[in-house]
């Protein structure tokens, strides 16, 4: 499967308000901290498909977030590499036709005419 980037931000900002709806009803730390990475790993590899690479890439980002000690500048910078990584993905403009994951989605190709 593949997202666009349309499909990737609305993804984005569900698990954004859904992560402040938890915080705002004072949730475990446990749910947030399970929540998070689950929905990231479902909507950044299809994400990445879309762009013509494995999914598999997805984890080198989520490993500074996660390995990195709790506290400190280490920390901060790991959430700051899974920012940037997270906004190049919805930037950039995914292959214009089919890939070796599937056909553009929506079904249509970039350079196809009406």
């Amino acid at each position: 499967m593949r997202f666009d980037r349309r499909t990737f931000w609305g993804m984005i900002g569900f698990i954004v308000v859904m992560a402040g709806l938890l915080c705002v009803i004072d949730a475990p730390r446990s749910v947030l901290s399970t929540l998070l990475p689950l929905t990231m790993g479902i909507v950044v590899p299809d994400r990445l498909r879309d762009l013509g690479y494995s999914g598999r890439w997805a984890v080198v980002p989520f490993l500074f977030a996660v390995l990195l000690p709790n506290g400190g500048p280490l920390l901060i910078g790991g959430f700051v590499i899974l920012a940037v990584f997270v906004i190049v993905l919805g930037v950039l403009p995914g292959q214009p036709g089919a890939n070796r994951f599937g056909p553009r989605p929506g079904g249509r190709s970039r350079h196809a005419r009406a």
